[in-house]
This record gives C-alpha cells, structure tokens and sequence, in this order.
C-alpha cells in the first residue's frame, strides 16, 4: 500500500512517500493472485512469442481457439461476475507473469481406442523361401523369419476447434485382428488437419531355422504360409485445455487491470474445455509361420 506524510521542517512542506510492500501469493496458486498492468498498450505494440514450455503431446492454447471452446459463454459470465462488465481482453499466456504458466491443449488420454467398424478380410498363400534346394545329398539348414508385422494407415475426417494444425504425439490401441495379433499399442504422430493422414508401423518377427533334409537327384523348396488380414477402423484425438488465462480490462476493475484464473476452475466439466478429432481407415497384418519343406 501506499501512503502520504506531509510535514513542515525549517519553513518548508516536505513529504514522506511511505512504501509498504503487498507480496503476492505464491505460483503454486495462481488462482489467488491479482495482477496489476498498466502497460497495456505498450505490451499490445511490442508482443512477444510465448517462451513457455511444452511437451511433445501439448501445444499452446490461443486465445481463437479459447473462445471456441463448449464452454465459452461459461468463462464470460465467470468474467462478468467475478470481476467485472466493462470491456476487457483474454490472455492465454503473459510474457509478463512469465513464472505463471500459459494455457494449454493436451491430448486427453495415453492411448486411444480403435474401434473396428466391420469384419477382416484376409487372405493366405504359400511361397517359396530361400529359394531352390538342390545339388548335394544331406540336410540343409534354413533360415527364416516368423511371426507378424502390419501398418496402420488413418486420416483425419473430422478436424478438433482445438491444436488447429498442430501434431501431437499419442498411442493409438487396438484389438487382436483375426488371431494374427495381440493387442497392440503404437506410437504416432497425428497432425489435426481435415484430410491430412498418418501411418505407423507394428510388428515382432523372430528369426529361426529348420532343417530340411535334400535327397539325392532331387530339388527342394521350403515353403512359408503368410496370411494377410486387413480391418477397418476409426478412432478419436480427443484434445483438452488446461492452465491459466488472463482477463485483462482496458480501465482498473478493483484497482487492477487484470486478473489470472485456472481454466479448469471455471470449467471443471472437461467436456466443456475439449474437443475432438476424428479419423478413419484401416490396419493391415501379415502373419508368417508354419514352414515346411518339400522335394520333387
């Protein structure tokens, strides 16, 4: 606080500027903190990049996309009661308060659920590995690979209003296809763009050998059963937004231009601060196993 002390020394009016330092609260809770701005303007002329940090499956909150968000009207009566009516900005970041973290939008959950969307198609043959096995009479050695590997191949039908753009970082899960898999979780990289497609990659092969014995004056093949089965799917980037953003008034609203709140305290339902991407397409396994050797 601040205060004035007129006194008289020596025929002359002095005055005493008496400082009393209010500390804030600590950043551990932010949402008890009120922030004092009077360079508004000069702020808004002279802007800078965000230097918060992110992780890999997080990106910035803007403020475009804060009013996109379910809950939007919600923040604003929050704004008007709390606060005040009078015109105001919405900050996700400060690069003023920068000890106080920005808004964020992070993918909602480790692992995301494929949901098959009708029956596999799959289709097997047998082929010739290592090719012929012919010349001298014995036993030849063969080595081969066994066990399966697919790919996943998706694209984004339907875009989240959050992360516009942005790529983040997830596992995608799915179930067993055919009896040719496991359940299985992979790692992609999915970019939240209408039309735009990942791929990612899936598989444990082990190398083993067999022995096929070659008879005198005859050829040999070894042969391998592959079965490949391919399955429709779809799945959801669910996105949700978090952190602190900033109301900031163009006039002093109880002495202070601006004031900080943790996003998830004005909505605390995560439907109301999230959004979804969705995308479709399809897996493929290949299966390889049941070697076998065969002479003519």
């Amino acid at each position: 606080m601040i205060g004035l002390v007129a006194a008289t020394l020596t025929g002359l009016t002095w005055f005493l500027l008496c400082v009393t330092a209010v500390p804030f609260p600590g950043v551990a809770n932010p949402q008890d903190r009120e922030l004092i701005d009077e360079g508004w303007l000069s702020r808004r002329l002279a802007f800078k990049p965000r230097e918060d940090k992110i992780g890999s499956s997080c990106t910035n909150l803007t403020v475009n996309e804060l009013k996109t968000l379910p809950g939007w009207s919600k923040i604003e009566d929050f704004g008007d009661k709390q606060y005040s009516k009078k015109k105001r900005n919405y900050l996700t970041y400060d690069e003023k308060e920068s000890d106080v973290p920005g808004a964020q939008v992070c993918v909602a959950a480790e692992k995301i659920k494929i949901r098959y969307t009708g029956v596999p198609t799959c289709s097997s043959s047998r082929s010739n590995v290592g090719g012929q096995l012919d010349g001298s009479h014995g036993i030849v050695s063969v080595a081969v690979e066994e066990g399966y590997k697919g790919s996943m191949q998706y694209t984004v039908s339907q875009a989240a209003t959050l992360g516009v753009m942005q790529t983040y970082q997830a596992s995608v899960e799915f179930e067993e296809i055919a009896g040719l898999t496991d359940t299985t979780a992979v790692s992609a990289s999915i970019t939240n763009t209408l039309t735009k497609s990942f791929t990612a990659e899936f598989g444990e092969m082990v190398t083993s050998r067999f022995n096929v014995t070659v008879p005198e004056d005859k050829q040999c093949h070894a042969k391998l059963n592959v079965t490949t089965c391919t399955i429709q799917g779809t799945g959801e980037l669910k996105l949700i937004a978090s952190g602190n953003i900033w109301f900031e008034y163009y006039d002093r609203v109880k002495g202070h231009y601006k004031y900080v709140k943790p996003l998830e305290e004005i909505l605390p339902k995560v439907n109301d601060r999230s959004s979804s991407a969705t995308f479709k397409g399809s897996i493929t396994a290949t299966t390889k196993g049941q070697y076998s050797g065969k002479c003519e």
